[in-house]
């Protein structure tokens, strides 16, 4: 399994996200800069135009004890360590 279907699989279980396999990652390669501006450093997006990202690498997500999710008012979902 890769880090992508395991971090799609945790945010299905933990916080309701739900990834379609077909969905393809895209890495943004954000510097430290865009990363202080609230920069995502990957997403995905959706066939319904839904971005799902966040500033932490999907290796540490996985790492993490417990994810959280924010949806901000463009329908956006932000991932973060809780």
């Amino acid at each position: 399994m890769t880090k992508f279907e395991r971090i799609s699989k945790r945010l299905r279980a933990e916080c309701g996200v739900q990834i379609p396999p077909e969905t393809k990652l895209h890495r943004t390669y954000a510097g430290r800069e865009q990363k202080s501006r609230g920069g995502w450093v990957w997403f995905v997006l959706t066939e319904d135009g839904r971005e799902i990202g966040s500033q932490i690498s999907v290796t540490d997500l996985l790492k993490a004890d417990k994810l959280d999710v924010h949806t901000d008012e463009n329908n956006s979902i932000s991932i973060y360590v809780k």
